[in-house]
């Protein structure tokens, strides 16, 4: 992990023990964490534990643990990828509407 990476994770810690669920995002972090790791992780008695466990470890699992944690909050816990993408500068791409849907919206039926 780059330290921007790490300083965007450092900077978010506080927030992210107060509110990630470590145990939930273990299952999408297996390109990243062996099985040593979950097991370290999941060992721990409380939730910020567990997730001051797994913050202490990622920095330490390569360059891509930082985009593929972010994804994996992405898919578990998108309010909390949200800061940390745009801390990093990622930005997500939403698909376009389909079109009956874009009409709906510009008519201003939704109001």
């Amino acid at each position: 992990m780059d330290d921007k990476h790490r300083d965007i994770l450092r900077r978010h810690w506080s927030s992210l023990r107060r509110d990630l669920e470590p145990v939930k995002l273990l299952p999408y972090l297996v390109k990243v964490l062996d099985v040593t790791d979950e097991q370290e992780v999941k060992v721990k008695a409380t939730r910020e534990a567990r997730t001051d466990k797994l913050l202490e470890i990622l920095p330490r699992r390569g360059p891509k643990a930082f985009d593929d944690f972010v994804k994996a909050l992405q898919e578990v816990q998108p309010f909390l990828a949200g800061p940390l993408l745009q801390e990093a500068g990622i930005y997500v791409v939403i698909p376009s509407l389909p079109s009956a849907m874009t009409d709906f919206v510009s008519s201003g039926s939704f109001a």
